[in-house]
């Protein structure tokens, strides 16, 4: 899933993610059917900061449009769920609240289906079924 991630040596942390996302059958016909999948990255930073932002991926059916919401930034919109996908895969995030690393933020990330965000019913399906089993576990962040 995640493969890496690099943190920008900018004014605030943020991170370029490298995804290959294979959403499987079940999640790409709960997307399909106009469910909001989040999906959480976790960022230890070197210096002990936890850092969390949420991703969304959303299909509208009655417009035919597909959505990605990074954080607060406003949504982006897409024709097709190719494109919806190759924007979470290169995904670019900042945390503009936060302190700017001395030098590059290292440390690691995590990238995740946040379970709580699926309705009710799904979510115990979601935590046993190897069809939801989306979460990258701990890498260490290329320099």
């Amino acid at each position: 899933m995640l493969q890496a991630a690099r943190s920008r040596a900018v004014a605030e942390p943020g991170l370029q993610l490298e995804v290959a996302l294979d959403l499987g059958e079940r999640a790409t016909l709960a997307l399909e059917s106009g469910l909001v999948l989040g999906f959480r990255v976790d960022w230890q930073l070197a210096d002990g900061r936890a850092l969390q932002q949420i991703l969304w991926l959303r299909y509208s059916p009655l417009l035919r449009r597909y959505a990605l919401a990074i954080g607060d930034r406003p949504l982006q919109q897409f024709a097709l769920r190719n494109a919806l996908l190759a924007a979470f895969e290169n995904a670019q995030l900042s945390w503009p609240e936060e302190a700017s690393c001395a030098g590059s933020c290292g440390g690691r990330v995590r990238l995740r289906l946040d379970v709580s965000s699926l309705p009710a019913p799904l979510r115990l399906p979601a935590l046993v079924q190897r069809d939801w089993a989306l979460d990258s576990g701990w890498k260490a962040l290329s320099p």
